[in-house]
């Protein structure tokens, strides 16, 4: 599968053309930060691997985690609830 860099796919005055580079590379970078994004979502759908949505997980499973409670305990208690 080619990259969204790889300009050998346009026509020769596209890919010599420098601002070709510029535009690729910009989106090359956009892609790679939506993946970031869209993982990062898709860590919060379970309790084992949530970060910024375990807050979520504990509202739904009526857990108050006490305030020295580091993130693994935080999943464990969850976890057990739903248990």
């Amino acid at each position: 599968m080619s990259s969204i860099n790889d300009r050998t796919r346009l026509p020769r005055p596209l890919r010599d053309e420098t601002y070709t580079a510029v535009i690729s590379e910009t989106l090359r970078e956009m892609g790679a930060d939506a993946l970031t994004i869209v993982r990062s979502v898709e860590d919060q759908l379970t309790p084992a691997t949530a970060t910024w949505g375990l807050a979520a997980w504990e509202e739904i499973t009526g857990i108050t985690p006490g305030a020295s409670a580091t993130l693994e305990e935080r999943r464990a208690a969850v976890i057990a609830q739903i248990c």
